[in-house]
């Protein structure tokens, strides 16, 4: 009798092992298709995504039970890799729709195959902005539609959410996210899923962005008020260090940390506050000291330029509200400062 039941223990241990390196194997193989990728401010997401999944845990049944939208990456040896590299995967809408029968977890493409790389369409360059995607068609598609036919059995194994789909899709929830993996038989094609199911209420926002502005600056205090005011009407200088400046904040892999909302820079008292710097053709609010009712600041907290062009520039700078560090470096070149590298880093 103990030797039976030692028997069905070792056997349950073998099944979480099986598992567990079902789930690593996949890890690994999505990881190694993301390495033979160019990178770039897309892949650099997707990687993240990848090790928030691997850090992840079981998707709670109350959590299970809804609707949310969000994105997928599509990694295609076919599409993607032409020669030694691969580079501009796909990025879709995505839907995820549960209940205690199923979950459906899709891509949404376009019309035709011409619709979905790039440039990239307008509800992905929302979604990764963490704007507001409800005026986009492929939203109201997915917010209407219930994807009840499209929907598979799952069941928990691995601290995962498994969809016994086509081939089999794991989802794990870490921090605000859904995140998903699938990765076909031959290992061709992957697809990386992200579902932000905190953020889902501001992403439906029905409210124009000049609109959320002026209800936020509403809460602003009278000081706060007089002194964008104030910031507004100063006559700006531009010079080769606030096109430096310029380019940081501009960068795609600082870009989808700033809300649909004003985002001042806080010098800390490094640079002047009458410099140039626009975002998108809007001006940057630039200020030493941080203004009260204001939390949204792209912080510089050291720089090295010294005027001289026979060495490279750092800064380094911090979103405190996203968790958000990094640093950049320039070279002189051809009679101008160019940006050379830039890492950015989530707490």
């Amino acid at each position: 009798m103990r030797k039976i039941a030692i028997l069905f223990i070792l056997i349950g241990f073998a099944n979480i092992l099986s598992a567990q390196n079902k789930v690593n194997t996949i890890c690994k193989d999505i990881q190694a298709k993301l390495e033979c990728y160019d990178s770039d401010s897309i892949i650099v997401q997707a990687i993240k995504m990848l090790d928030l999944f691997e850090k992840g845990e079981v998707v709670d049944n109350d959590v299970v039970a809804c609707k949310y939208i969000g994105l997928v990456y599509v990694l295609s040896e076919d599409a993607d890799c032409i020669s030694s590299s691969c580079n501009n995967p796909a990025i879709l809408p995505a839907v995820w729709f549960g209940n205690d029968m199923g979950i459906c977890m899709m891509g949404i493409r376009g019309r035709s195959d011409n619709d979905y790389k790039r440039p990239l369409s307008n509800y992905v360059q929302s979604y990764l902005k963490r704007m507001s995607v409800s005026d986009e068609p492929v939203t109201r598609y997915m917010a209407i539609n219930n994807f009840d036919n499209s929907s598979s059995p799952y069941y928990e194994e691995d601290n995962s959410i498994v969809i016994e789909d086509r081939t089999k899709s794991y989802t794990r929830k870490n921090g605000d996210y859904i995140i998903g993996l699938s990765l076909s038989e031959d290992n061709s094609n992957a697809m990386i899923y992200v579902f932000d199911i905190v953020g889902q209420e501001r992403l439906l926002g029905f409210d124009t962005a000049s609109q959320k502005n002026e209800q936020q600056s509403v809460n602003y205090s009278e000081e706060t008020r007089q002194k964008i005011e104030e910031l507004k009407a100063e006559e700006k200088s531009r010079n080769e260090f606030s096109e430096m400046i310029e380019a940081i904040v501009n960068n795609p892999e600082l870009s989808s940390y700033y809300h649909n909302r004003d985002m001042f820079i806080l010098s800390s008292g490094l640079f002047r506050d009458d410099l140039e710097v626009k975002y998108r053709d809007n001006d940057m609010f630039i200020v030493s000291m941080p203004l009260d009712g204001i939390t949204d600041y792209i912080e510089f907290t050291r720089h090295t330029y010294d005027g001289e062009t026979n060495h490279r520039v750092l800064f380094n700078f911090q979103i405190q509200k996203e968790g958000v560090q990094g640093s950049a470096i320039f070279k002189y070149e051809n009679d101008k400062w160019i940006l050379d590298s830039m890492q950015v880093f989530e707490n």
